[in-house]
């Protein structure tokens, strides 16, 4: 009886040892089956692309399943971003971000430090002054990169060659960068442009953006004093002022009214980011052949451009810093430029053939080498989350002296006080 009691215990032991195997083994094929399936990435993304870029990169990785949710652009997107990081929800593993991506630098414990992840390795790959705008320091001290950049928005002086010549300006794009090698120099071609054909510069608030856009510093020094209210940003306001009194400058707020300026003699010249260029052929086609772009007075400027992050939240670390490289590399950039207009932030590529195209809109001129000057010119300055507001509210002020005849001397503190005032809140 004993001998039958062992030999039935040894049976059961034996079967569940086998069973337990068994159904480890089990487990361990679904793990495996499960590990061996695609990793599933989602990207937001605002641009016309969206599908393009998914198809792309579904193409490229075979053990990635990606999908791009296409969002609305500007403020919403921004808004929705900020809503999802402040609320703590998980997002997608992949978003785009703009030039307002300082906005997003304070929330860096909810990116990635791209760093971490190879890219530091990409040396020179980009252009110095942009991966600036998405680098930040941590609290220990530690240099963090939240983003890869995606395309810049170098700016050139788009201008009327005949009418120039008309005036008795230079009109060839050497010459004009030549003669208007500062902010002095552009207000006197803009005087002699008006008095002798009429013709008048853009906006005065453009005119203010591209001044500071070339500042060294901005509305805050790196030990995140305000500075705003010093002579640099001042000069800038001032200059907008004296374009506007004396009726150098079109007056308007409606953007199809701009744009119809242009298809007439009204406007003579404007400073703009390359991405404006279809805005320029669209808007002033009864004048194509008679446009010209040079490199801008004061130096090169930036205007837009984008970036693309991977947010802290993924399960897929590797892969989705592994996809943002591949879609940003200089081959892919270029092939944007070609297809979407998106100017590249890799340097590498501006000699490239496909961007030494000449137009026709602009008298068969090579306007990429304009651009790529310009993007290679860029200051890198200090910005900050609170660069947005300081801004507006200098723009408010201005556009009340330019629409309500306020007093600019009193509009300027008014700008400062309000800009010092959100500060202190």
């Amino acid at each position: 009886m004993k001998k039958n009691l062992l030999l039935y215990l040894s049976i059961l032991t034996m079967s569940v040892i086998l069973v337990a195997c068994g159904s480890s083994g089990e487990a361990s094929s679904n793990e495996e089956s499960e590990s061996n399936g695609p990793v599933e990435l989602t990207m937001w993304y605002w641009g016309d692309e969206s599908e393009e870029i998914e198809q792309k990169v579904n193409e490229q990785f075979e053990n990635i399943e990606f999908q791009v949710q296409k969002q609305p652009s500007g403020e919403d997107y921004k808004t929705r971003l900020q809503t999802t990081l402040a609320g703590g929800g998980e997002g997608p593993d992949i978003v785009a971000m703009d030039s307002w991506i300082t906005d997003f630098l304070p929330n860096h414990d909810m990116f990635l430090n791209l760093n971490d992840y190879g890219a530091e390795e990409l040396g020179d790959t980009y252009l110095d002054w942009k991966i600036e705008m998405a680098t930040t320091e941590t609290e220990d001290g530690e240099e963090k990169l939240i983003a890869l950049p995606i395309d810049v928005g170098p700016v050139g002086l788009f201008y009327r060659a005949d009418l120039f010549e008309e005036a008795g300006l230079p009109s060839e794009p050497d010459e004009v960068a030549a003669e208007l090698q500062d902010w002095e120099d552009y207000l006197e071609a803009s005087r002699i442009l008006a008095e002798e054909t009429g013709a008048k510069m853009y906006t005065a608030d453009e005119l203010y953006r591209n001044i500071t856009g070339q500042t060294e510093e901005l509305y805050f020094n790196e030990d995140g004093e305000f500075i705003a209210d010093q002579p640099h940003i001042k000069n800038a306001f001032d200059t907008a002022v004296q374009a506007y009194q004396e009726d150098i400058t079109i007056v308007s707020e409606s953007g199809s009214e701009k744009r119809a300026m242009m298809n007439t003699s009204d406007v003579g010249s404007l400073i703009h980011a390359t991405w404006f260029t279809g805005d320029v052929v669209d808007s002033a086609a009864d004048h194509a052949g008679k446009w010209r772009v040079a490199f801008p007075p004061g130096g090169g400027g930036n205007q837009g451009g984008s970036f693309l992050g991977v947010l802290e939240s993924t399960e897929h670390p590797e892969e989705a810093y592994e996809v943002i490289e591949w879609v940003l590399n200089p081959e892919n950039q270029l092939e944007s430029q070609v297809n979407h207009g998106l100017f590249p932030s890799t340097p590498e590529v501006y000699d490239a053939p496909e961007m030494q195209e000449e137009v026709d809109f602009f008298g068969d001129q090579v306007i990429n080498e304009v651009f790529a000057q310009s993007a290679e010119d860029v200051n890198i300055v200090h910005r900050t989350e609170d660069d947005t507001f300081v801004e507006a509210s200098i723009l408010e002020q201005l556009q009340l002296v330019i629409n309500e005849n306020k007093d600019s001397e009193e509009a300027w503190n008014d700008a400062i006080d309000r800009a010092k005032s959100q500060l202190n809140r």
